[in-house]
């Protein structure tokens, strides 16, 4: 796991303060870090197949149309659609632009049921290690720097880590 740029003592003292009710400028100012640490949003576009990760959007606040341009980036990369995308009920997911979207490329839209992580179970395991080892140990000081470090850390997990679906 990557080591992280703050001592496990200063993300505490952030996380109290933050638990406490001082304001997240406050906190950011005091560290010397943006807001964007605390508020960013990210999705991820993982075949549950290959068990590859084809994008992470990084964003704050993203919605349906941020998801329609990066499933439009990434379908004609593998040169296919799928016929088939698991995702939860989230408002980015549930809109019309990625109903309209999947409609024209004929792709079923798959919702998980509220409250039932285990429906997707490989991106919710994705999910859980990216946090541990991306989110977790970096501090993000802009979207750009957001942006390069998921990338950076997407190209190990697809280049650099062995996946159970090749193995087999």
């Amino acid at each position: 796991m990557k080591k992280s740029k703050f001592t496990e003592a200063q993300i505490a003292f952030a996380l109290r303060q933050f638990e406490t009710g001082t304001r997240v400028e406050e906190i950011c100012r005091q560290l010397g870090v943006s807001q964007l640490h605390f508020l960013i949003g990210r999705k991820s576009i993982v075949d549950n197949c290959s068990k590859i990760c084809h994008s992470l959007l990084v964003g704050k606040s993203l919605k349906g149309a941020d998801v329609v341009a990066e499933l439009s980036k990434a379908c004609p990369i593998e040169v296919c659609f799928p016929q088939r995308i698991q995702c939860d009920n989230g408002s980015e997911f549930i809109s019309k632009e990625v109903d309209i979207w999947a409609y024209q490329n004929k792709v079923t839209l798959d919702f998980s049921r509220p409250g039932k992580s285990t429906d997707n179970p490989y991106v919710e395991s994705f999910n859980g290690k990216f946090r541990d080892e991306c989110l977790s140990v970096n501090w993000f000081l802009s979207l750009d720097d957001a942006r390069e470090k998921t990338e950076n850390d997407r190209g190990e997990y697809n280049h650099f880590r062995p996946h159970n679906s090749w193995m087999t």
